[in-house]
C-alpha cells in the first residue's frame, strides 16, 4: 500500500473546495442554461473524484480499511472517466453542434459509465490499487480524441482562450493516467485534470458572470442611447440605425440588420457591416429564418447556421440570432445578428439580451409609424377644415355653431351679416346678442331631437324674409353645441303662395261647372224615361250617361281634395285640448259601415296612460280617419285593420296596420307627395286620388308631429302618427294661422 502523500492530499482539498465553490456559483447565476448545466455536471464530476482520491490517501494513511479504499477508488473512477465523457459534450456546446436529443444521450452517456462501475464494485472486480477499468481506458481515449479533434476544427472560432486551455489540461490529465498503473502516479493524473476542470469552470463564470457584469454599464448606456433616440423623435432610419450598431456592439457581433414586415414581405430598412448591395432586400414571408419570423413569431437561436436559405452564404454566416418585433401582438419587423463562419458563438443570455434590443426596436417602429399616421391625419384634417372653412364661408346661407353654454362658435359671412354680428363676438353668448323671436321657444325639444340624431326645423323671420332655421348636434356620443343653417325661403313661401292660390281659384272655378254638368246628366236621364227610345238604344244611352256621371263625380273628388287640402293649409288651428281615445273612437265609428261592407273587423287597443295633447281636434281626427279608411281600401274581405295607441316617452303614437298588398320600398319615399299613386298589381281597382295621404302630413306638420311608415310587398303596412303629449294644466296657444 503506498504512502501518504501531504501534496496531493492538499492540492485534491483545495481543489474538492473550489470545485464546490464554482458548482454553487455556476447553479446559482443561471441552472437553466445547458451550457451551465454541463459545467455543473464536469464540476461534480470532479468533486467525486478529487473526494475519490482523499478517501484513497486517508484510508491508506490511517488503515481504515477495504471497503473504504474501494468506496474511494470507484468514486476516483466514476468521476474521473465521466468527467472525460462530458468534456466533449461541454465543447459540442460551446462550438454550437446541435443533435436532436443531445442533453438525453449525454445522460445516458454517464448513466452507462456509472452503471458499468457499480456493477464492477459490486462483483468485488475492482483491484486494491488505483488502476483504470478494462472499459475505461477506450472511454478515455475516445471521447480525448473527440475533444482535441473539437478543439482542433474551431481553433478559429471564438472559443474563449481559458476554455481552450483548461480542455486541453483536462485531456493531457486523463490520457496521462493511462501511462501510469501506481495509485501515486495516477492521482498526480487526477490532479492534473482537476486543474483543468477548475480553469474551464473559471472561464465560464469570466464569460457569463464576470463580463457581463463588468459590461452592464455599457449595456444600459446602449439602451439609454436607443431610448433617447425615440423620445427624440429621430428619423426611423436614424433610430433603427442606432439599435443596429448598438446590437452589434453589445453582442460583439460582426453584423447585424433590422427587417420591417409590408403586407407578406420582410424589407431590410437598417444594416450594419452588411454589402450595399442588400439595402431594401425583401425576404418572402415563411421564407428562410428571416421569413419564418412572420409565421412562428419565436426568437431562434442558431450556433452554426448551415442552410442555404439565408440572404448571406453560409459560408461566410456562423451563428445567428434572429428575433421578431412584435407590437400589439403582430410581428412588424425582425432584428438579425451574424456572427462569421470563425467569430463567437450566440448562447443563451446572447438571445436574451437580443430581445431586449428588439423591444426597443418595435417600440421605435411603432412610434414612427403612429407618428405618420398622426401626421398624415392632422394633414387631411387641416386641409378638410380648409375646405369646410371656404365652402362655408363662401356660400350664401347664414351658418353660425355655438357650444354647450350657447357662446358663438363659428359664424360665417352671411350669418354675421343677417344677425348683425361683429368679427369678434366668437366666445361670447348669442343670448344677449339676438333677438329673443329668433331662438327656439321650446329649447328642450331642440335637444330631444338632436340628442336622437334628427334635425329640429322652425321657421323665423328676420328684417321681413323668411327663412327656415335646421338645427343639427355638435359632437358624436355627446352634445358638444350645435349649428344651425338658415335657407331663405322668402321667394319659396312666395310662389307656394301663389300656386296654391291658383290652384285653388281653379279647382273653385271648375267645381260649380261640374256639378251643374252633374245636375244637367240627371236631368237628361229623366228626359230619356219620358221619351220613346228604342230599347236598345235607351241602353246605351245610359250607359254613356254613366261613364260620364262617373268621370264627373271623379272628378269633383280631385277638386275636393284639392280644395281641401288647400283650406288646411291656409286655415288656422282651433287650438283644444283632444283626447286619443275618444278621438280614435269617432274615427272608428266613422268608419265602421265602410268596414262592414267588406267585412272587415277592427282590432282597436289603447294602452297608453298620457293620452291629452293640444290640437285641432277636426283636423286631427279627419287625418286619423283617412289612415284608417286608406287601411280598409287595401286590405282584402274578411280581413283586419288593426288600430293600437301608445306612449312612446312624451310622445303618443297612433299605429294603423292593414294586411294588403303592402308598398314597395321604392315607392314609400313618394308616399306623402300630391296627386302620387304608385302603380303596383293588385291596386288597379282600388279608388282614390292621391291627396289623402299628403292632407295627414300636412296636418301633422300644423301639429308639429311626425308621420312614418313601415310595409312589406305582400304583407301589408303599418302607419305611425306622433304628436306630444301635453297635460290638462297646460294653458291653450292662441288660434294659428
Amino acid at each position: 500500500m503506498l504512502s501518504f502523500n501531504p501534496l496531493i492530499f492538499i492540492v485534491n482539498v483545495c481543489t474538492l473546495a473550489l470545485a464546490l465553490a464554482f458548482l454553487l456559483l455556476i447553479l446559482w447565476y443561471d441552472a437553466r442554461s445547458s451550457l451551465n448545466q454541463l459545467v455543473a455536471l464536469l464540476l461534480s464530476f470532479t468533486i467525486a473524484w478529487n473526494l475519490g482520491i482523499i478517501l484513497v490517501e486517508i484510508s491508506q494513511s490511517f488503515q481504515f480499511g477495504v471497503p473504504f479504499f474501494e468506496l474511494g477508488n470507484f468514486l476516483a473512477q466514476v468521476g474521473f472517466v465521466a468527467s472525460n465523457a462530458l468534456l466533449y459534450a461541454l465543447l459540442m456546446r460551446a462550438v454550437g453542434i446541435t443533435i436532436r436529443f443531445f442533453m438525453p444521450i449525454a445522460l445516458a452517456t454517464l448513466a452507462v459509465i456509472v452503471s458499468y462501475n457499480s456493477f464492477v464494485l459490486i462483483v468485488g472486480a475492482i483491484p486494491s490499487d488505483f488502476q483504470v477499468a478494462s472499459i475505461n481506458p477506450a472511454i478515455i481515449l475516445l471521447f480525448s480524441a473527440l475533444s482535441l479533434l473539437i478543439i482542433w476544427r474551431y481553433r478559429q472560432s471564438n472559443l474563449s482562450k481559458l476554455l481552450v486551455v483548461g480542455s486541453i489540461v483536462v485531456v493531457l490529465g486523463h490520457v496521462s493516467s493511462l501511462l501510469n498503473t501506481s495509485l501515486g502516479l495516477g492521482t498526480l493524473a487526477t490532479s492534473i485534470g482537476s486543474i483543468g476542470a477548475l480553469i474551464i469552470a473559471i472561464s465560464l463564470v469570466r464569460s457569463s458572470i464576470i463580463v457581463p457584469l463588468h459590461s452592464q454599464g455599457s449595456q444600459i448606456k446602449a439602451l439609454h442611447d436607443v431610448n433617447l433616440s425615440i423620445t427624440k423623435r429621430a428619423t426611423e432610419s436614424n433610430a433603427l440605425q442606432g439599435i443596429v450598431i448598438q446590437a452589434a456592439q453589445w453582442l460583439d457581433a460582426d453584423a447585424a440588420a433590422i427587417f420591417k414586415t409590408e403586407s407578406d414581405m420582410m424589407r431590410l430598412v437598417a444594416s450594419y457591416e452588411l454589402p450595399e448591395a442588400l439595402n431594401d432586400h425583401q425576404i418572402q414571408r415563411g421564407s428562410g429564418l428571416v421569413g419564418q419570423l412572420l409565421v412562428d413569431q419565436q426568437a431562434v437561436l442558431v450556433r452554426q447556421y448551415n442552410d442555404d436559405d439565408f440572404f448571406l452564404s453560409k459560408n461566410v454566416v456562423g451563428s445567428v440570432l434572429a428575433v421578431p418585433l412584435i407590437y400589439d401582438q403582430k410581428v412588424i419587423g425582425g432584428l438579425v445578428v451574424i456572427c462569421g463562419r470563425y467569430s463567437k458563438i450566440f448562447q443563451e443570455e446572447d438571445l436574451q439580451q437580443a430581445e431586449l434590443l428588439a423591444a426597443q426596436a418595435a417600440v421605435s417602429m411603432s412610434v414612427n409609424d403612429l407618428f405618420l399616421q398622426q401626421t398624415s391625419l392632422l394633414q387631411s384634417l387641416t386641409e378638410a377644415h380648409n375646405q369646410l372653412q371656404a365652402v362655408i364661408g363662401s356660400t350664401e346661407n347664414p351658418v353660425i355653431a355655438v357650444d354647450r353654454s350657447l357662446r358663438i362658435i363659428f359664424a360665417n359671412v352671411k350669418a354675421r351679416e343677417v344677425l348683425q354680428l361683429e368679427d369678434g363676438d366668437e366666445g361670447r353668448s348669442i343670448l344677449g346678442m339676438v333677438d329673443v323671436d329668433l331662438i327656439p321657444a321650446n329649447f328642450k325639444e331642440v335637444v330631444r331631437v338632436t340628442r336622437a340624431g334628427g334635425t329640429h326645423s322652425y321657421a323665423l323671420n328676420i328684417a321681413d324674409r323668411e327663412y327656415l332655421c335646421q338645427i343639427a348636434k355638435l359632437g358624436e356620443d355627446r352634445i358638444e353645441g350645435w349649428v344651425a343653417v338658415l335657407n331663405d325661403i322668402t321667394e319659396l313661401k312666395e310662389l307656394d303662395r301663389v300656386k296654391s292660390e291658383m290652384i285653388r281659384m281653379t279647382s273653385h272655378d271648375l267645381k260649380n261647372p261640374i256639378q251643374a254638368a252633374l245636375a244637367n246628366l240627371d236631368l237628361l236621364r229623366d228626359d230619356i224615361e219620358q221619351a220613346k227610345v228604342v230599347d236598345d238604344t235607351k241602353y246605351e244611352i245610359e250607359l254613356s250617361i254613366g261613364n260620364i256621371e262617373r268621370q264627373l263625380s271623379n272628378m269633383e273628388r280631385i277638386i275636393s281634395g284639392i280644395l281641401d287640402l288647400e283650406r288646411v293649409k291656409a286655415s288656422g288651428l282651433n287650438w283644444e285640448l283632444c283626447s286619443a281615445d275618444v278621438l280614435l273612437d269617432n274615427a272608428v265609428d266613422l268608419l265602421a259601415p265602410i268596414a262592414a261592407i267588406k267585412s272587415i273587423q277592427f282590432d282597436v287597443s289603447v294602452d297608453a296612460t298620457k293620452l291629452t295633447f293640444i290640437g285641432d281636434r277636426v283636423q286631427f281626427e279627419r287625418a286619423i280617419a283617412n289612415l284608417i279608411e286608406n287601411a280598409i281600401k287595401f286590405t282584402p274581405e274578411n280581413g283586419c285593420v288593426t288600430v293600437h295607441v301608445y306612449n312612446d316617452a312624451d310622445d303618443i303614437v297612433f299605429e294603423i296596420t292593414d294586411t294588403g298588398i303592402g308598398i314597395p320600398e321604392n315607392m314609400q319615399s313618394h308616399i306623402f307627395e300630391r296627386f302620387y299613386r304608385g302603380e303596383q298589381p293588385g291596386a288597379e281597382d282600388i279608388s282614390g286620388t292621391g291627396l289623402g295621404l299628403s292632407l295627414v302630413r300636412t296636418v301633422l306638420e300644423k301639429h308639429q308631429g311626425r308621420i312614418w311608415l313601415k310595409s312589406e310587398v305582400g304583407v301589408g303596412t303599418t302607419f305611425y302618427v306622433s304628436v306630444r303629449y301635453q297635460s290638462e294644466a297646460v294653458k291653450l296657444p292662441q288660434r294659428q294661422y
